[in-house]
């Protein structure tokens, strides 16, 4: 069979030809897509069947896609899956079960309710899913009972469904399955959406707990829960943990009111650490994360991507940063002093109060950055563009803004005072 291509996936479209959209969504990134938007377009009912048994696909790719394309039909494609859950192909009936909670419409509640009796334990659960979705307190018995289901997927799904329910006579029966292996993540983290504070003790009795799963979720809980007496267990916590788990309590803390965590050494330590790993093997991307503190001195980063990462108060003294990428990256207060940035994108970076003196800055970007208070002491800009940059109390003395764009986009002269931008001290003679 030939491959299928975006061509065949607009001629199938314009002949109605559902079968092979949903036999397109084993295409390639684009092909795929295409089969996705095609499909969601269409709107066709006789398209909810293939696509609710492409939900079981080996590949998935396949899956995800059929779950999208259904969510793109939307209500349209109610009465097909309500259809479904009367199937004799127990898939069929839960992933009918899933794609209907996934629409949003509550009109099969009661189908999906006589679902909690059947014989396959993977569509109870299914069912039990989907009815969680609706958020229903009056569903509130049911997820009680499903509580006790000899199926650890079916208690799983059923204390999530309390969570959502949002009804606090759920907090006990919660608690209660802590000790449920099969149950107990879930109901840590409904016992977090709850908000109840009855839930603060037995959660801070599994913040160490064996499961790694259990211990997150209980975590997680207790910040949700805004329980002040957790900050002190947590904090215990911190030295014997790996970096993932020890960001997630840091997190954890900064929500209970003590952002401080963020920086504690054996945290900026092991990120350290791991962005100096991660780089050695390869990788480059970095952005978008909680850097505060990190000690990065004298590395070689060059090309390294930081875009949107807080790396507030980050040292950086003398590391290689050619051509690498800050843009909107937070800096504030960050040490960079005698760290090499030719080439650097720092467009909307905040470097208010940073260490820059002596820094190497040539040709870089930095339109619309904040340099406020930051100090350029014998800093080099040369070629730099500073379009739209604060400079209001940056120390500018000896720095060398030869060729550089500035605040108000005219090019660097001898003469020009950069005062006028707010800067204290006299920049290098050109």
């Amino acid at each position: 069979m030939a491959e299928i291509t975006t061509e065949d996936v607009t001629r199938f479209k314009s002949e109605h030809r559902v079968v092979d959209l949903v036999d397109a969504l084993h295409g390639d990134y684009s092909v795929g897509d295409a089969a996705v938007e095609a499909l969601g377009e269409l709107c066709d009912p006789s398209s909810v069947a293939p696509l609710v048994d492409a939900m079981a696909d080996d590949e998935w790719s396949v899956r995800y896609r059929a779950h999208e394309a259904l969510e793109r039909i939307g209500t349209s494609a109610v009465g097909e899956l309500m259809e479904l859950l009367h199937s004799e192909h127990p898939d069929r009936r839960a992933n009918a079960a899933q794609a209907l909670g996934e629409t949003g419409d509550t009109t099969g509640k009661g189908a999906l309710t006589e679902l909690l009796g059947d014989e396959h334990s993977h569509v109870r659960s299914k069912a039990v899913e989907a009815l969680g979705r609706m958020a229903d307190p009056q569903l509130f018995e049911l997820f009680v009972e499903a509580l006790a289901d000899d199926s650890d997927d079916v208690r799983s799904e059923a204390a999530y469904a309390l969570g959502r329910a949002g009804d606090g006579r759920a907090v006990e029966p919660l608690i209660g399955r802590l000790i449920d292996p099969g149950a107990r993540i879930g109901a840590a983290r409904s016992l977090g959406m709850l908000g109840d504070t009855r839930a603060i003790r037995p959660l801070l009795d599994n913040i160490r707990h064996e499961e790694h799963g259990l211990n997150r979720a209980a975590i997680v809980a207790l910040g949700e829960l805004g329980a002040s007496e957790a900050v002190e267990p947590l904090a215990a916590l911190l030295p014997e943990l790996d970096l993932k788990d020890a960001e997630l309590i840091a997190e954890t803390l900064e929500a209970l009111g003590r952002p401080e965590y963020l920086a504690d050494p054996v945290i900026t330590a092991a990120k350290s650490k791991d962005i100096k790993d991660r780089y050695a093997d390869g990788e480059r991307w970095f952005g978008e994360r909680n850097l505060v503190g990190v000690d990065l001195s004298g590395l070689g980063l060059a090309g390294a991507i930081f875009r949107e990462s807080d790396l507030s108060r980050a040292i950086l003294k003398g590391t290689a940063l050619g051509t690498a990428k800050f843009n909107e990256a937070n800096l504030t207060g960050a040490d960079l002093s005698r760290a090499t940035l030719q080439m650097a994108e720092l467009r909307g970076a905040n470097l208010a109060t940073a260490d820059l003196s002596w820094t190497t800055i040539t040709t870089a970007d930095l339109e619309g950055a904040d340099l406020s208070n930051a100090n350029l002491t014998s800093a080099s800009l040369f070629r730099s563009n500073l379009e739209g940059a604060t400079l209001t109390g940056a120390n500018v003395s000896m720095a060398d803004f030869g060729g550089a764009t500035l605040p108000d986009g005219t090019q660097y002269r001898a003469a020009i005072d950069l005062g006028r931008f707010g800067a204290v001290g006299q920049p290098a003679r050109l």
